[in-house]
């Protein structure tokens, strides 16, 4: 599993624009709010921002 920040489309809980999407095996994915989104996710989310930023220093 891997989660990342979007902002691109809806939380598939409550229908609000999408802060966080998890990304699953097979091409799924699920989008959520701030508000809806688990605590692992947004450490998941932080951490993979954080690798991203790294990478473009390079």
């Amino acid at each position: 599993m891997k989660a990342v920040k979007t902002h691109v489309g809806r939380c598939d809980t409550c229908g609000e624009p999408a802060a966080y999407a998890q990304l699953l095996p097979g091409g799924r994915s699920f989008r959520f709010c701030e508000q809806h989104a688990s605590l692992l996710v947004k450490k998941q989310a932080a951490v993979a921002s954080e690798s991203g930023k790294d990478e473009s220093k390079k």
